[in-house]
């Protein structure tokens, strides 16, 4: 009669791969993925010819800690062979978005465009926008840089850079426009300025301006698509033809100071 007592398969629907079997050790050791539920898995086992197993294939059993399967040879000797489950850890996230960005200055909630990886948020006017520090939330496991309550200068667009958990990286370009007003603390140079109209379609016209004002129109990913190095009249136009419709930062800029508008072309 057959003394083989071998297990020579052990198989879970869940595993994420062959199942390691040491028959000097008599040890199984598989994996199952990430999230398995080990406390009642279904494996499926091969063992020598006219031999027996316990607990049976087939039958579940909980794997939260090792379990210790006999098997018997047709001469009735029996072996133990100690079976370990281990789950795969989690993949690690990929997500790195920003989800809020916000400013204690706003007049509202930040237009976030997680296509365009771009934000744009207005504060009151009158606002300095050299100095400002939003509140800034990513994806879970993320982190941004420049981090979250940093003073940041937004004279001109700012890229953050968001690193996922897996170390994967993301650029977003975030621009702060400044409300039109009359409130205390206006530059001067801003007092007469009027931009018209918004939205708009084919061009943007900017009155009150100062002679060597620069106009820049940049869009969402901070590129300045449109340029007016030093004007030399009190009035200008930009050209708004062929751009796609969407969200655009006027920044007019005069004697080191910086005003921006936010331009909708239809």
């Amino acid at each position: 009669m057959s003394s083989a007592r071998d297990i020579l398969t052990f198989s879970l629907p869940e595993e994420t791969g062959p199942a390691v079997i040491d028959a000097t050790a008599h040890t199984v050791a598989i994996e199952v993925v990430a999230g398995t539920n080990v406390s009642s898995l279904t494996p499926t086992i091969t063992i020598s010819a006219a031999a027996s197993i316990s607990p049976a294939s087939g039958a579940p059993q909980d794997f939260t800690s090792a379990v210790v399967y006999t098997v018997t040879a047709e001469d009735g000797s029996t072996q133990e062979w100690t079976v370990t489950v281990t789950v795969a850890p989690a993949p690690l996230s990929s997500a790195k978005d920003i989800l809020t960005f916000e400013l204690a200055e706003a007049t509202g909630s930040a237009i976030i465009d997680a296509t365009t990886h771009s934000i744009v948020i207005e504060v009151e006017a009158g606002t300095t926008i050299t100095g400002l520090s939003p509140a800034i939330t990513v994806s879970p496991d993320a982190s941004v840089d420049p981090a979250s309550g940093v003073s940041v200068d937004f004279s001109a667009p700012v890229t953050y850079t968001v690193t996922a958990e897996d170390g994967s990286t993301q650029e977003w370009t975030a621009t702060v426009t400044v409300k039109e007003g009359t409130k205390t603390g206006i530059p001067e140079v801003f007092a007469n300025l009027s931009v018209y109209p918004n939205p708009a379609v084919d061009k943007v016209h900017i009155t009150g301006l100062v002679i060597g004002t620069e106009l820049r129109l940049i869009n969402m990913s901070g590129t300045v698509i449109n340029l007016v190095s030093q004007s030399l009249h009190d009035t200008e136009s930009i050209s708004l033809a062929g751009l796609t419709r969407g969200v655009y930062v006027l920044q007019v800029s005069t004697e080191g100071k910086v005003k921006s508008y936010r331009i909708i072309k239809e």
